[in-house]
């Protein structure tokens, strides 16, 4: 029994934590997306969860060089989160592609920031509105013949 209680305490001193980042709402899809940060307890990025009205899905950073698929639709590619400079002690740049047209394949990145500052991560970009922390994304929708085909631009604030 003490050893029960000695493993769970040593387990759960050690448990991951998720900070938010991001709520991603569109005209393309319904209900809200969260990205979030999965860190350790001395804040170390070790994963982006990112929680949609029907799954979980966890990835862990090191696949930011890859490129993590964040959102898929009819077999494409709709929403790509790529780094090739994220630290996962400090942040980094972190490039959101997305699918402007299914119909020719074409595609736009948006470049943010991920930062830690003390014990806090946020997510900044630096647009016409100046260098920011941004909590919210909306994705608008590009449409042809009533039907969504991509994504035609992002806001964040």
């Amino acid at each position: 029994m003490i050893l029960a209680t000695l493993l769970f305490a040593l387990s759960s001193a050690h448990a991951d934590t998720v900070q938010p980042l991001l709520t991603a709402t569109s005209d393309a899809f319904s209900g809200e997306c969260k990205i979030s940060l999965v860190v350790d307890d001395d804040l170390i990025a070790r994963a982006i969860e990112v929680k949609s009205p029907t799954e979980i899905s966890t990835f862990p950073i090191e696949g930011l060089g890859e490129g993590m698929v964040l959102v898929t639709a009819s077999d494409q590619k709709v929403i790509i989160l790529q780094s090739d400079a994220f630290d996962p002690r400090s942040g980094g740049e972190l490039k959101l592609n997305y699918l402007v047209s299914g119909i020719n394949g074409k595609r736009r990145e948006v470049v943010l920031e991920g930062n830690r500052t003390g014990s806090t991560w946020n997510l900044l970009i630096n647009d016409s509105a100046g260098r920011r922390i941004v909590l919210s994304a909306y994705f608008k929708a590009n449409k042809f013949l009533g039907k969504v085909i991509g994504l035609v631009s992002v806001a964040f604030k």
